[in-house]
């Protein structure tokens, strides 16, 4: 999905998104895959939050 378009569902200006298939409640809520998907969520986030991380 366009970045446009995520900003104008999310109803606000921040210019981030994160791709993961769930979100951090969920992949915290998966205690026994938390080790496989709590990488794969902070990975998953758009380039300009990547230079936070």
């Amino acid at each position: 999905m366009r970045p446009s378009l995520l900003r104008h569902k999310a109803d606000h200006a921040y210019s981030f998104r994160n791709e993961a298939r769930f979100d951090l409640k969920t992949a915290l809520g998966d205690s026994e895959n938390l080790a496989a998907n709590l990488p794969d969520y902070v990975t998953r986030f758009s380039e300009n939050v990547k230079d936070i991380l």
